[in-house]
């Protein structure tokens, strides 16, 4: 508490009670709300507490906190971005095979293989047909796609659609890429309604869903899923936002 008041006193005049109603307001970063704030007069000062947390004002990679291996393999929930990084060995210990597979095996961890299976039986109930073209990635499998991609095109330009090895959640063995069976790899619009309309019911979201590449920080990948579990998962879908924005405001640990 004396940390925080002194953290008040050195400021100059700030209306410190426009903040009390803001459930994720963090003391610690009232001089980054004020920066970003001016930056972006277009937002209210609750969505600017938000993106601040989530680590907006920031390029990303630039700072991170990284999970041990005990939270990545204990918390289904963990979230993975350019501000959160898992350990460079880091492997699930439950991967299982899926049912489908071509030239290639799809891996997933144990429970999120039975969900989606189950998510996949469910689509094609409704004439919806999928099939997986990336589940789990090492961290050196992502190490050599991103420096690929990044050779390709650039640094900038791969940052928007590749994580870099250790930020990515395919490397957490909860994420799966799935395509339309009339695509090579991506979705159609309608089988991408379904999945924004039914994914949560089998415990996945779509991660980087249209229109929200401002907060995520990736270009939309309607494909993409990550298993969050169905009551987090229904509780995403229900909120209407990214997990970022989600993540902060609801999972992670606050002051009192």
């Amino acid at each position: 508490m004396s940390d925080d008041i002194t953290i008040i006193l050195n400021m100059d005049y700030i209306d410190i009670l426009a903040f009390k109603d803001i459930s994720n307001f963090d003391i610690r970063n009232i001089e980054r709300y004020l920066i970003y704030q001016e930056e972006n007069q277009e937002y209210d000062l609750a969505t600017i507490v938000t993106y601040v947390n989530i680590g907006l004002d920031k390029k990303g990679y630039s700072e991170y906190s990284e999970y041990t291996k005990e939270e990545a393999l204990n918390d289904l929930t963990i979230l993975v971005n350019k501000y959160h990084k898992l350990p460079d060995d880091y492997e699930p210990d439950d991967l299982v095979a899926l049912s489908y597979h071509n030239s290639y095996t799809y891996y997933l961890r144990s429970e999120a293989a039975e969900a989606y299976e189950r998510l996949q039986s469910a689509a094609l109930l409704d004439n919806v047909i999928i099939y997986p073209f990336s589940a789990y990635r090492s961290y050196d499998t992502q190490n050599t796609l991103y420096t690929r991609y990044k050779e390709r095109d650039g640094e900038k330009k791969a940052d928007t659609y590749s994580a870099r090895p250790g930020f990515s959640e395919h490397q957490l063995g909860l994420a799966i890429d799935i395509r339309s069976n009339t695509l090579t790899d991506n979705l159609t619009n309608n089988d991408y309604e379904w999945m924004l309309d039914n994914s949560y019911k089998y415990g996945f979201i779509v991660r980087y869903p249209k229109g929200c590449q401002h907060i995520t920080q990736f270009m939309e990948e309607p494909w993409h899923l990550r298993y969050l579990g169905i009551e987090v998962a229904t509780k995403v879908h229900n909120s209407g936002l990214t997990y970022d924005e989600y993540y902060d405001l609801y999972m992670k640990e606050t002051q009192d």
